[in-house]
């Protein structure tokens, strides 16, 4: 194949890919946060109650943040 005939493959694997993805992007929700539970004061350890929260749909999670302090040695929670 000489170089005006991959030239026009090339051409055509991206209008192809164009039609066929650029729909299926358009459908991917924007990113939001479900959640959010900072402070900007000290932390302890012996929480009186568990942080929980729920959510009433399937959503994807992409990202967890989390801090522990190991204060005389307790050991962190868990993310269940």
């Amino acid at each position: 194949m000489h170089m005006s005939g991959r030239k026009t493959v090339l051409a055509a694997l991206v209008v192809f890919a164009a039609l066929i993805l650029m729909p299926l992007i358009a459908q991917v929700p924007a990113e939001r946060e479900l959640f959010k539970n900072t402070n900007i004061f000290a932390v302890q350890n012996a929480p009186t109650s568990a942080t929980v929260f729920s959510v009433d749909s399937p959503h994807i999670v992409t990202y967890i943040m989390t801090y522990h302090y190991f204060n005389y040695g307790v050991l962190p929670g868990s993310i269940v």
